[in-house]
């Protein structure tokens, strides 16, 4: 279902009727004409919404997917940044808020994205495998992009006992200088 909102108040009153029951909407961005992304990305995140998928139209004209969060959605920096500044201006309603206390029993909220994996954490993450000398002489050998997957894979884990079976299998495939699965 494509939905054409005027202004934020219009795609809030919808969420209000509609957070609970629908799917998901695709909702219509028209420049100057429309609520903007950023107002209805605010709107999504007060209900427990996340935005998704991005259809072109033309030069002028874009669809993007809002959907209710899942258990296992992520919460990016940015997103977080931005729910926490609406929960500061009283705006987030009760389905965001349970959409954030979910996120964080569950450890969603605190899940490392790939764009936040820093130096501190291939370091760390060096020192775990370097048990292993082959281990690390392949790891070292490998892409940025491959190193990053293996580190978010370790510390996506949920409990010490997670980390430390999925250290066990990170080592044996970079003994066998194989990629992440």
């Amino acid at each position: 279902m494509e939905k054409f909102f005027k202004n934020r108040n219009s795609f809030r009153s919808w969420l209000i009727n509609n957070h609970d029951t629908s799917q998901g909407i695709h909702i219509l961005f028209c420049k100057g004409e429309t609520l903007t992304y950023d107002e209805a990305l605010e709107e999504a995140l007060c209900f427990g919404w996340i935005d998704g998928v991005v259809k072109s139209i033309d030069i002028n004209k874009y669809t993007r997917y809002f959907t209710r969060r899942t258990r296992r959605s992520n919460w990016s920096e940015k997103n977080k940044t931005t729910v926490m500044k609406l929960l500061d201006d009283g705006l987030v309603a009760l389905p965001g808020l349970k959409a954030i206390k979910e996120a964080k029993r569950n450890g969603m909220w605190e899940r490392i994205q790939q764009s936040e994996v820093n130096e501190e954490l291939f370091i760390e993450f060096r020192k775990l495998i370097s048990a292993s000398q082959l281990a690390l002489e392949n790891y070292d050998e490998m892409s940025l992009s491959v190193k990053k997957t293996y580190v978010l894979f370790y510390n996506d884990a949920k409990t010490e006992l997670g980390r430390t079976n999925r250290l066990a299998k990170i080592i044996s495939r970079l003994e066998q200088n194989l990629k992440p699965m």
